[in-house]
């Protein structure tokens, strides 16, 4: 994860992570993560109604 950002709107949280991907990974399967910690987030966090991933590019040797 590079971010995140947890933020309340109204009595719920609104929650964001910018997390480093693997370039291969297919559209579809980022979104199944997503959705699956999504579902584990608000069992956690009963207030965590959302989580957005926002994908980022892997970093590799001296792009860090």
């Amino acid at each position: 994860m590079t971010a995140v950002r947890i933020r309340w709107v109204g009595h719920q949280l609104d929650s964001e992570a910018t997390v480093t991907t693997d370039p291969a990974m297919p559209v579809g399967r980022f979104h199944e993560l997503e959705h699956d910690l999504t579902d584990t987030l608000g069992q956690q966090l009963s207030s965590a109604q959302s989580l957005r991933l926002v994908p980022a590019s892997h970093l590799h040797g001296s792009d860090r």
